[in-house]
């Protein structure tokens, strides 16, 4: 029975995956249950879900422990670059921004902080 305030668990099998509204492709979320298993724990210690919309692609939480909570976030970013407009390091400069989109881990405990944020490419990226 969930608590309340809690999402249900959404265990998530790969023989159904056909059923399931995802975000995440099946071979993603293959690598993440595959990750899962091959820890310490089972794949039954987690709860895994997975939001059909929004910024959140997938949340883990640790069963046996409140609090411990690992999710993958894709938000978009503003990154800055200024550069000079002739007359060398002193003259005017220019500022562009440009818009990407960023993939981040937030980790529940962290490392250094209660909260660890980490951005992560896609393409390095532990589960996609």
């Amino acid at each position: 029975m969930p608590m309340a305030g809690r999402l249900a668990p959404r265990y998530i099998s790969i023989d159904n995956m056909r059923s399931i509204m995802t975000q995440l492709t099946p071979s993603a979320i293959r690598k993440v249950q595959d990750a899962l298993s091959s820890s310490s724990f089972a794949l039954a210690d987690f709860n895994i879900h997975l939001p059909e919309s929004g910024s959140c692609l997938l949340h883990i939480d640790f069963r046996h422990r409140d609090g411990y909570e690992f999710r993958v976030i894709e938000t978009k970013q503003k990154s800055k670059v200024k550069t000079s407009v002739g007359m060398g390091s002193f003259g005017p400069t220019r500022e562009e921004v440009s818009e990407y989109t960023a993939l981040f881990t937030r980790e529940t405990p962290g490392s250094f902080k209660m909260q660890d944020q980490i951005e992560s490419s896609y393409r390095d990226s532990l589960f996609l």
